[in-house]
């Protein structure tokens, strides 16, 4: 009944219920109401702009939040993200991606979050398993890849 209530007035509706119901059951509500309605968040780190605009393009139209960086993120700005997913170029200017995967991976607030390296390199398959990238997808690739990679991970 609350969640049909949460799913018909927005959940700030929900939070005014806040003196009529137990405080803990409205933040569990509270949580399980931002999965329901908000869009799940993907991080792509990408400097080629066609590439770029063209994923964000896609999964903006599949329903993901989208936040691009045109260089490689430092992790604070990936935590105070907090994406879903993390598409991850692997050439970039200063830092590659291999190597933030790794910072990604080694870090508590974000090692459960999948990463995923796109890269043309022709041994992207090894160079994801060595940083423990959850994923890979060589480039040139198709969308349907691109889409299906990340509603498995997402």
């Amino acid at each position: 009944m609350i969640f049909i209530y949460a799913i018909e007035h927005g959940i700030e509706a929900v939070l005014l219920l806040k003196q009529k119901f137990n405080y803990q059951i409205l933040k569990e509500l509270y949580l399980v109401c931002q999965l329901i309605i908000m869009p799940k968040k993907i991080i792509i780190i990408e400097d080629d702009h066609d590439i770029l605009d063209m994923m964000q393009y896609i999964l903006e139209d599949e329903g993901y939040e989208v936040v691009v960086y045109r260089f490689a993120a430092l992790v604070e700005e990936i935590i105070q993200g907090r994406p879903h997913l993390i598409l991850l170029d692997e050439r970039l200017p200063g830092k590659s991606g291999h190597e933030l995967c790794a910072e990604i991976k080694n870090n508590p607030g974000l090692k459960g979050i999948p990463v995923i390296l796109v890269s043309a390199d022709s041994k992207i398959e090894q160079i994801a398993g060595n940083c423990k990238a959850d994923g890979y997808i060589a480039k040139p690739f198709d969308l349907t890849t691109l889409t299906e990679l990340v509603h498995r991970f997402s």
